[in-house]
């Protein structure tokens, strides 16, 4: 069969069968994935039979075969391959006019993909990462006004490319939905407003902390705890511990140790640090690095032992060396980091779950879902930081702490998280896929993109709280995959 170039385009991109399975008038849901998350297949095809009769379109990064992609359950759309950094290819400057005139958030998207692939790159070209941005954009753009979809969910809000998309949503008019890994293993997180600092259950905590747990909820909240604690379970594939518990006990020579967990700058909400990041995600430091060396200084006065934690995909982006008072960590197991510890430090790095789960305290530098839970220690201000730790290392993971986390998770389950598929382990009982497509398609009917938790009436599942539990039927960690 021959097609023209632009046919070509359209077949070999999907949206031709896309547009074809989206006439029937029924509406949509577009899903988009510039992260490429590896193991995310089985979950939309739960998605799509649960939106039915509404259609599910993923505009997805990964061109790879898969299995589950091949079930016809939703349809697939595959942007151009420059789209992504690819280190061989050419491009003359670009006209300084164009540039201006091209979308508002062109130059800054672009300086943040730079400085992400700068991580993976010795060298950035920096017209190829422009053309990267606008690639995003005008390819989201496109394929949202040739499908119409009635909401735009979107994988990770922070990474530049997912904002050219967002950028793209909001230019044609279209609600966006957020999307990530889960606060808790196994499971996603699904936003109208937001992500972390910038959720829903942080802007409107006063609201998520009236819905109402019974007994039943607390107990398979507690149950899903201890599963958790006892697994080990982790949404990244975790290294075997080895010697780690030892070496930070002898660095440690009886001295208080304090685990500083990092974070990605660079897909956490602080690129740019302007305003809305110092608000929203990280009052009190520029960067991840930026807090370490607070850290450290804060060690050597205290006399404590700090054990640095970079964020796995930010190791290249240097740090702190080890010394009497640091001892400085690459991508070891977390889970053994947390339990060698006294006490949690992080900006905004979800590991404050994890730590919450091991039952260590947490002292929260910046800002995420847990800060409105009252599980957490948050210092008001730099000066406020090592009182903070103290009294966290005083007290350790208080009873008060303990309970307050116990209902959070319990209110998380009921109308924040979803059980990432049906594959994930029975124990892990927050809301299932097919409960997100019911929310999604009562959206869509009523036109109304508000978190459920603000506009859903709020009913505990029938049957025994505690009868879903069987033995897990595949390993019970998680493949996260963000590429670039």
């Amino acid at each position: 069969m021959r097609y023209s170039e632009f046919g070509k385009f359209l077949f070999e991109t999907g949206l031709r069968g896309a547009m074809e399975r989206g006439m029937d008038g029924q509406g949509s849901v577009l899903f988009i994935d510039f992260c490429r998350v590896a193991d995310k297949y089985a979950c939309l095809n739960e998605l799509a039979l649960a939106l039915a009769p509404h259609h599910l379109h993923v505009l997805d990064g990964r061109t790879n075969p898969h299995p589950e992609k091949d079930l016809g359950l939703a349809s697939f759309v595959h942007p151009p391959r420059n789209v992504y950094y690819l280190q061989d290819w050419k491009l003359a400057p670009r006209d300084p006019q164009e540039v201006a005139s091209a979308f508002p958030r062109l130059t800054q998207l672009s300086e943040n993909f730079a400085r992400l692939n700068g991580n993976y790159f010795d060298y950035v070209d920096g017209n190829i990462i422009q053309d990267c941005i606008e690639t995003a954009y005008f390819f989201s753009l496109a394929t949202i006004r040739m499908l119409a979809p009635s909401a735009v969910v979107i994988w990770n809000a922070f990474h530049p490319l997912s904002q050219a998309a967002a950028e793209a949503a909001t230019l044609a008019g279209v609600p966006v939905i957020h999307a990530e890994f889960g606060l808790l293993p196994g499971t996603i997180n699904i936003d109208c407003q937001g992500q972390m600092g910038e959720s829903a259950v942080l802007t409107e905590a006063d609201k998520f902390n009236q819905i109402p747990v019974d007994d039943d909820a607390l107990l398979r909240a507690a149950d899903m705890l201890d599963f958790l604690r006892e697994t080990g379970m982790n949404r990244r594939v975790q290294h075997e511990e080895g010697d780690l518990s030892h070496r930070i006990a002898s660095a440690a020579e009886g001295r208080p140790i304090v685990l500083f967990a990092g974070h990605n700058d660079f897909s956490s909400g602080v690129m740019p640090y302007d305003a809305r990041a110092q608000s929203g995600h990280s009052p009190h430091f520029r960067t991840s690095n930026d807090a370490a060396a607070f850290m450290h200084d804060l060690a050597v006065e205290q006399d404590w032992l700090l054990v640095n934690k970079p964020h796995p995909f930010n190791l290249r982006a240097g740090g702190l060396e080890d010394g009497p008072n640091c001892l400085s960590l690459g991508d070891e197991n977390i889970n053994a980091c947390i339990d060698a510890a006294d006490v949690t430090v992080t900006v905004l790095s979800q590991t404050n779950y994890v730590s919450l789960i091991r039952k260590t305290p947490v002292v929260m530098l910046g800002r995420n879902q847990a800060n409105g839970s009252g599980a957490v220690h948050v210092p008001e201000t730099r000066a406020d930081i090592a009182d903070a730790i103290r009294a966290a290392l005083d007290a350790g993971f208080s009873n008060s702490e303990e309970a307050a986390f116990l209902s959070h998770v319990a209110r998380l389950s009921k109308s924040y998280l979803y059980r990432y598929s049906a594959e994930i382990p029975d124990k892990i009982t927050t809301a299932d896929i097919a409960t997100l497509g019911r929310r999604l398609n009562a959206m869509i009917e009523a036109g109304n993109f508000a978190d459920p938790f603000l506009t859903e009436p709020h009913q505990e599942p029938e049957g025994d709280p505690i009868a879903r539990r069987r033995t897990p039927r595949r390993s019970v960690q998680i493949h996260e995959s963000s590429e670039l």
